[in-house]
């Protein structure tokens, strides 16, 4: 650091920022679309008002518009769980997608063949939420007691990933407010979009849980 405060250092100039870390540092966590571009993109019949150039946003102050305000003592963020773990040195996997806010969740199987082994979900989630409210886990910190399930196997992972992004697209056409993805997976959040791009249109939480390789060696 002191070579950098030397007195004949005049500016430090990053080249690497992240795009998110560029648009926070001009909007701020509050912005409204340009009233002027609003009415253009009106008058030219645009059928995309739900993304827009940095140029057609501006900055607004929490005094105009409170940051994500609370809702009956509620936050308004959302929370949806995306879960994989992987057999070692196999191709076969399992993906969950526990989309809570709208009491759906999708399990998807990655095998050599497509053979649905999955027991019945609602009776298992059923006993396990069940169970952990029996040890003294408020029951308001679980998701909803009712979920929609839906199991599928593949054989190919292409499959897998479609099958996630149209579920998230699903949610996403739901307009269910702001939403954060937690993760519990073996990949990394960048390994992820590369295979799913429809996940950077949530903010991702990594969750520091990792599963034992040999979780599922039981299956054999």
């Amino acid at each position: 650091m002191s070579e950098l405060s030397a007195p004949e250092i005049e500016g430090i100039y990053e080249t690497q920022m992240s795009l998110e870390f560029r648009v926070l540092m001009q909007l701020g966590c509050i912005c409204a679309v340009d009233p002027t571009e609003a009415r253009r993109l009106i008058q030219f019949g645009s059928n995309n008002m739900d993304s827009y150039a940095l140029s057609q946003l501006q900055f607004k102050s929490v005094a105009h518009q409170p940051y994500l305000p609370k809702q009956d003592g509620v936050s308004p963020i959302k929370h949806i769980f995306l879960y994989q773990h992987s057999a070692p040195n196999s191709s076969r996997s399992m993906w969950a997608l526990i989309l809570g806010p709208v009491k759906k969740a999708y399990i998807f199987v990655l095998d050599t063949v497509k053979t649905n082994q999955v027991p019945n979900m609602n009776t298992l989630y059923t006993a396990e939420r069940t169970a952990k409210i029996n040890l003294g886990t408020d029951e308001s910190t679980l998701p909803g007691q009712e979920l929609t399930w839906e199991v599928a196997a593949e054989s190919e992972g292409r499959a897998v990933w479609r099958g996630v992004q149209r579920a998230l697209q699903r949610y996403r056409d739901e307009r269910c407010g702001p939403t954060v993805v937690a993760l519990q997976t073996a990949l990394s959040p960048a390994a992820l979009i590369a295979l799913m791009p429809g996940l950077s249109d949530f903010p991702l939480v990594p969750l520091h849980v990792r599963d034992v390789e040999t979780l599922y060696n039981t299956l054999e």
